[in-house]
């Protein structure tokens, strides 16, 4: 049975900084998630759902998932270089990308967990589900172990994270708007995109950006 514990991620040397958790159970869930959109989009409404025509949604399929996990505005606040504290907290959700049959990102399923089940609750974000690890597999020479998301809620950021075979972070920036010095597609340890987001967080007023 799918846990939903919470797993700390720790800024530590050779170990495994990420416990994966299995998302083999989301599928079901993803799946109906697939046909309800399905069922949503319209030639009239297809444009705000991200999808370029009703077309290419009708033979769509699910990609690979990835997890969600979250940066809270008091730990960036607090956050040390070397710190052993967590970090990174698992959202309990999961993305799925909606591939068109030429596996072009079309569109996305977003799944929450909760009450022991999985259950859509978004659809038709791009801009996470478009990026992909091999930025990441470029810009360094560590093999890239597994991809996740990584969310700032009270900045309204947004980074693909990849952790790399000798247990190194990486944050890949997704958003359009350079901040901090991040450019978008940028990728940089996870320590540095830390420091760099902290006198933003420090300076945060509590209003949407």
């Amino acid at each position: 049975m799918l846990s939903c514990i919470t797993f700390s991620i720790l800024f530590a040397q050779n170990k495994s900084l990420i416990e994966s958790r299995d998302l083999s159970l989301s599928q079901k869930a993803a799946t109906a998630g697939l046909s309800t959109l399905k069922k949503l989009v319209t030639a009239d409404n297809y444009k705000s759902y991200g999808i370029e025509s009703v077309e290419r949604l009708n033979n769509a399929k699910l990609g690979t998932p990835v997890e969600v996990y979250l940066i809270g505005l008091e730990d960036l606040k607090q956050f040390k270089p070397g710190d052993q504290k967590q970090v990174l907290v698992p959202a309990n959700r999961a993305v799925y990308p909606v591939l068109a049959t030429n596996n072009d990102v079309i569109s996305s399923v977003e799944l929450d967990y909760n009450n022991g089940k999985w259950e859509a609750r978004k659809f038709g974000e791009q801009t996470a589900t478009k990026t992909s690890a091999a930025f990441i597999n470029q810009t360094h020479t560590d093999s890239i172990q597994r991809t996740f998301l990584v969310r700032i809620p009270s900045l309204s950021l947004n980074f693909l994270g990849a952790q790399t075979a000798t247990g190194k972070i990486y944050l890949t920036y997704l958003d359009k708007q350079t901040i901090a010095n991040i450019r978008t597609g940028e990728s940089l340890p996870v320590e540095e995109v830390m420091q760099r987001l902290q006198p933003l967080a420090v300076d945060y007023n509590g209003l949407p950006r």
